[in-house]
C-alpha cells in the first residue's frame, strides 16, 4: 500500500450533518491517492458513525466507546495516521481548496516551521476571530483584560493572547487555532500530542507553545476553511461552560510556563476585566432579562472560578 503524503484527522461529537459536509469537502479537494481521513468519533449519539461508515467507506474510522475530548481523541487519530505529516481539521470546518497539500508543501519547503495554518473564515466569509496569537503572559492577558489589544489592533506591544490584525501573507505567531492545523507526526508525538488535561480548549495553545522547540508556529493568510462554529456547543450552560473551561485551561497554561506566583497575578489582572462584562451583562437585564443573557451568565461563572483559584466547577 503507498504511503500517504498528509493525514487529515477529525474528531466528532455529534456533528453528523456538518461532518457530511465536511467530508464531503475532503473528498472533493484531496487527492486520494496522497491523502488519507481518519475519524475519531468521541461516543456520538446522533448516527455519525453510521454515516462515515456508509457515506464514505474509504474513511478509516475510529470509534470511542467514550467522550474523551478534542485533545485526546487527536491524539489518537495521529497514532493511527501513515503519512509524515498530519493535518488536524474541525469536524464543523469545510476546505474549499486542497488546503491539506498546499499546507503539507509549505511545510516541507520550510524546514523552520513546527505547525502552519490557513486563513479560517465565518460561513460570510469574514475572517474568524481568535484563530492566532501570542502566547499567554502576564502583560498579554492585561492587554486583553483591560481591553487595550481591542481598541489598537495594529499595535503589537499592546496586543492580547488573541491576534487582532494578521500583517502580510505569512506571520509567525505564538499559537494557531486547532481548527484546521498542520505538523509533522514526528515532533507531535515527541513532545506526547496533546495535553488530555484540557478537555477542551487551550489544547491548541499548549501544543502550540511546546512545538515551538522545533520551530515557528505560523499562520497564513491564504488557503481559505470555513468554519460553522459551535456545531456541538447548543445550549446557553454548554457556553458557559466553554468560557469557565478557555479560562481554567489558560491559567492552567500560565502556570505551566511560569510558576503558581504567576498564575495567582494572572487571576488578579483578570478581575477587572471580568467586572466590566458583568457590569456590561448586567445591562442588558433590563431589556433582555437575565435567561438567555451570556455576557452575565459567563462573566459570573469566570468570576467565580477566578476567585476560587481558577478551579469553578464545571461539568462535561
Amino acid at each position: 500500500m503507498t504511503r500517504p503524503a498528509v493525514s487529515i484527522i477529525i474528531v466528532s461529537f455529534n456533528t453528523e450533518r456538518v461532518l457530511r459536509e465536511c467530508l464531503a469537502a475532503v473528498t472533493r479537494h484531496c487527492d486520494a491517492r496522497r491523502t488519507e481521513v481518519i475519524v475519531v468519533d468521541n461516543a456520538s449519539s446522533d448516527g455519525s458513525c453510521e454515516m462515515v461508515r456508509q457515506a464514505f467507506p474509504q474513511v478509516l474510522l475510529i470509534a470511542s466507546p467514550s467522550n474523551l475530548g478534542f485533545g485526546a481523541a487527536n491524539n489518537i487519530g495521529v497514532e493511527a495516521a501513515r503519512a509524515p505529516i498530519v493535518l488536524l481539521l474541525n469536524s464543523d470546518a469545510i476546505v474549499s481548496c486542497d488546503a491539506a497539500e498546499a499546507l503539507a508543501a509549505h511545510l516541507a519547503a520550510h524546514e523552520d516551521i513546527a505547525c502552519i495554518a490557513p486563513r479560517i473564515v465565518l460561513p460570510d466569509g469574514r475572517p474568524q476571530a481568535k484563530t492566532f496569537g501570542h502566547l499567554p503572559s502576564l502583560w498579554r492577558i492585561a492587554m486583553q483584560s483591560f481591553g487595550l489589544s481591542r481598541l489598537f489592533p495594529g499595535s503589537a506591544l499592546l496586543a492580547g493572547i488573541d491576534g487582532e490584525a494578521r500583517r502580510g501573507r505569512e506571520m509567525t505567531v505564538g499559537w494557531v487555532s486547532g481548527v484546521c492545523m498542520a505538523m509533522r507526526r514526528r515532533p507531535f508525538r515527541a513532545i506526547g500530542g496533546f495535553d488530555a488535561r484540557f478537555f477542551m480548549y487551550c489544547e491548541d495553545v499548549d501544543l502550540c507553545r511546546r512545538l515551538a522547540r522545533y520551530g515557528r508556529i505560523v499562520t497564513l493568510d491564504e488557503h481559505p476553511v470555513m468554519h460553522y462554529g459551535g456545531a456541538s456547543s447548543k445550549t446557553l450552560s454548554h457556553r458557559v461552560r466553554n468560557a469557565v473551561w478557555q479560562q481554567r485551561n489558560l491559567l492552567t497554561i500560565v502556570r505551566d510556563t511560569s510558576g503558581a506566583a504567576h498564575e495567582r497575578l494572572a487571576r488578579i489582572v483578570m478581575l477587572p476585566g471580568l467586572l466590566v462584562r458583568l457590569l456590561v451583562g448586567a445591562s442588558l437585564v433590563p431589556r433582555a432579562g437575565i435567561r438567555g443573557n451570556f455576557i452575565l451568565a459567563a462573566a459570573w461563572a469566570r468570576l467565580v472560578c477566578v476567585v476560587r483559584g481558577g478551579r469553578g466547577e464545571v461539568t462535561r
